[in-house]
């Protein structure tokens, strides 16, 4: 199972995380805001651990079939916390979905690409 580094310090495994969930640009462009969000949600290497092998553990894969709405997903074509490999695996196994891939956004690609992904949610949900 996962284990973080034992010999980084939160903030640093944070600033780790920071790096798969936003471009170099838009972080720095938007450092002052992100960065004390961040520290605001600093979490220790346990609950990491935790929360990844949740992930891992938690199998619905059979259940996606039978999803009966008309679904959109929306990922980051460079998100390095879920791959976007797992949302083409999704869209092939979802009924009636849509896939739209941003491909420079990373995991936070609601916040960095937030013009496309209105543009995006907008055309899904207007008749």
């Amino acid at each position: 199972m996962f284990d973080p580094p034992k010999d980084l310090t939160p903030e640093q495994i944070m600033e780790k995380i920071v790096e798969m969930i936003w471009s170099p640009s838009f972080y720095e462009e938007n450092k002052e805001r992100l960065s004390s969000f961040v520290l605001k949600y600093l979490v220790p290497p346990s609950t990491l651990r935790r929360q990844y092998e949740a992930i891992l553990l938690h199998d619905t894969w059979d259940k996606l079939g039978s999803i009966s709405v008309k679904s959109l997903i929306l990922h980051g074509g460079k998100d390095g916390l879920v791959f976007p490999v797992s949302a083409y695996y999704l869209a092939e196994h979802i009924p009636n979905v849509e896939l739209f891939i941003i491909d420079e956004a990373r995991h936070g690609v609601l916040e960095e690409s937030w013009g496309l992904v209105y543009t995006k949610l907008r055309e899904f949900i207007t008749p």
